[in-house]
C-alpha cells in the first residue's frame, strides 16, 4: 500500500507497552489516554491514513461509551492490545475497522469478556471483508441459520450431479450466483460455521423458502431441457443449511 511501512512485531510491542499500564490502571477511564497511546504508533510510522485512524478511534470510543462505567474492565488488557496490534493492517477497510472496534470494546466489558480469547483477533485479522460481511448476514437471518438448496440432475441409478450453484436463501435476498461458496468454505475452515449437507431446516419459516425455490423450477416445464439434462435425468433438489458452530456463536458476540 502507498505510504505504508512494515514494522517488526517487537518494535510495535515495545511501543504499545506504556498503553498496557494505562489501560490496566484505569479501565474505567480508558478513553482519556489509553487509546491515544495505542494509536500513536500507527500515526508515527505512517501505517495508516490519519482519517482511518481517527475513524477507528471514534468507533472504539463510541462502543466503549455504551459500556456502563461499573462494567469497564482492564483485566483483559493484554488481549485488547493484541487485538489493536492485529488490526493495524486492516484499517483501510471500514467493515474491518467496525469489527475490530467492537472486538476491542467488548474485551473491556466485564459482562462478556470472560470468553474473550486472543485467537479472536488473529482470526479477524486474516478474514476478508466478504467473510466479515457474510458473518453479519448469517447472524441477522432468522435464528442465525441460512437454508440452502442445490438444483441437481438425478439418474435412474440414483447418482446425481449439480446443475446450478447452491442457492443461499437469506431472509432479505437469495444468492445463487456461486460467489458465496468460497467465503462460506473459508468460514467453515476457520471453525466459525457449519455446513450441514443433506440436512434441512424444518421450521415453517425455512420450509416456505425451500418450497418456493423448488416450485419456481418445477413449474417451468422445459427447465430440464434448458438446463442441459440428459434424457434419463430428472429434476431434483438437495437441501442443506448453514449455521454457526459453538465457537462461531462465541466469536460473533464480539464482532457483531
Amino acid at each position: 500500500m502507498t505510504g505504508m511501512n512494515l514494522i517488526p512485531d517487537e518494535t510495535t510491542n515495545a511501543l504499545l507497552k506504556p498503553a498496557a499500564a494505562s489501560l490496566g490502571e484505569a479501565a474505567g477511564t480508558v478513553l482519556t489516554s489509553g487509546f491515544n497511546l495505542i494509536l500513536n504508533p500507527l500515526r508515527k510510522f505512517n501505517i495508516r491514513k490519519e482519517q482511518e485512524i481517527t475513524d477507528y478511534a471514534t468507533r472504539i470510543r463510541d462502543h466503549i461509551e455504551t459500556i456502563p462505567e461499573e462494567n469497564r474492565d482492564g483485566s483483559k488488557v493484554n488481549f485488547v492490545l493484541k487485538a489493536v496490534d492485529d488490526s493495524k493492517f486492516r484499517l483501510n477497510e471500514q467493515e474491518m475497522r467496525e469489527a475490530f472496534a467492537r472486538l476491542i470494546a467488548k474485551g473491556l466489558d466485564n459482562r462478556v469478556n470472560s470468553t474473550f480469547y486472543p485467537e479472536y483477533a488473529n482470526i479477524l485479522s486474516n478474514m476478508s471483508v466478504e467473510e466479515a460481511s457474510l458473518i453479519r448476514e448469517i447472524n441477522s437471518n432468522y435464528a442465525s441459520q441460512v437454508p440452502c438448496i442445490t438444483l441437481i440432475a438425478r439418474q435412474p441409478s440414483g447418482s446425481t450431479r449439480d446443475v446450478l450453484a447452491t442457492a443461499y436463501l437469506f431472509d432479505n435476498k437469495e444468492d445463487g450466483s456461486g460467489k458465496l461458496d468460497v467465503p462460506i468454505n473459508l468460514l467453515e475452515h476457520s471453525g466459525i460455521i457449519k455446513i450441514k449437507e443433506n440436512s434441512w431446516l424444518t421450521d415453517d419459516h425455512y420450509k416456505k423458502k425451500y418450497e418456493a425455490y423448488e416450485s419456481r423450477w418445477r413449474i417451468i416445464g422445459e427447465a430440464p431441457q434448458k438446463l442441459g439434462f440428459a434424457d434419463n435425468e430428472t429434476l431434483d433438489f438437495r437441501k442443506s443449511f448453514v449455521a454457526f458452530s459453538d465457537f462461531g456463536k462465541s466469536f460473533i458476540k464480539f464482532i457483531v
